[in-house]
């Protein structure tokens, strides 16, 4: 199928069915906001994930990192099965330019650059992947500011609601398989506890989790070498808004989903 690029030029198969995703017109767009337009891995099916994973982006990688790629076949099977499962929320190419960054020395890990290691395997994958999102969401701010910014597609209630409906399932499987609710989906906090009412949250969880909240961004702030981020945090913290909100409403609809899993009902039982 050819080598995995940043920007997809065909040689990545399109996902079977449609899939809308915002490509924001502008001069000198970042390479990680390159990456992001195109479809994630949860809009392939399985049989897409499971042929352009393990044929494609699992070999590249291994390449890339100088890892002899027949020596353990089922562990890179099972590596393929990780990343199928568990980064559904990522596309190809961003997948891709992290471990780029990686090898390059270009990722940062409490401060320093990442140790760079010969080897592939899931903490490996889990470390660069985490370090990869801090990067895209401090580096991507003007990004999303203008991409905010612009029209929204003129769409019929149907599926407006079919769009809220898809994305708050999402969000949820992705939590019951990354124990943690992805950066981009506060939203669904919003619409489940603001507007549906569906859950009242325990004072003192609700303050257990502001305080938690608080010092996990707090802490970013003291560890980041990116200034200009390091002075969002502070203000986040100092103006309670923005960053330290965001935090704030994952820990709290995590807590949601945790309930709804004691008593063992999905987020689709609920809608």
């Amino acid at each position: 199928m050819g080598e995995l690029k940043i920007i997809d030029n065909g040689l990545i198969p399109r996902p079977e069915k449609e899939v809308r995703y915002k490509v924001v017109e502008m001069d000198n767009k970042p390479l990680l906001a390159v990456a992001l337009e195109n479809p994630k891995l949860r809009d392939f099916s399985e049989l897409e994930r499971n042929t352009i994973t393990g044929n494609i982006l699992v070999p590249y990688l291994l390449d890339l990192l100088g890892v002899n790629g027949e020596e353990k076949v089922g562990h890179w099977n099972a590596m393929a099965k990780l990343i199928n499962e568990g980064y559904l929320a990522y596309t190809y190419q961003e997948i891709k330019y992290a471990f780029e960054l990686y090898v390059k020395g270009e990722l940062n890990q409490d401060g320093k650059p990442m140790t760079v290691y010969q080897q592939l395997n899931s903490v490996v994958f889990g470390r660069v992947m985490r370090e990869y999102t801090f990067m895209k969401r401090a580096q991507l701010d003007s990004y999303w500011s203008k991409a905010n910014k612009l029209p929204e597609p003129e769409m019929s209630q149907e599926e407006k609601d079919a769009n809220v409906y898809h994305g708050t399932v999402t969000c949820f499987d992705f939590f019951i398989q990354e124990r943690r609710i992805d950066w981009g989906y506060v939203w669904v906090y919003d619409y489940l506890i603001n507007e549906r009412k569906l859950h009242e949250f325990d004072p003192k969880d609700k303050e257990e989790d502001w305080k938690n909240s608080k010092e996990y961004v707090k802490s970013r702030a003291e560890n980041t070498i990116d200034k200009n981020y390091r002075r969002d945090l502070l203000k986040s913290l100092e103006e309670k808004e923005g960053e330290v909100i965001s935090v704030y409403k994952r820990q709290l609809l995590k807590r949601y989903f945790e309930h709804l899993e004691k008593e063992q009902k999905h987020i689709k039982d609920i809608l």
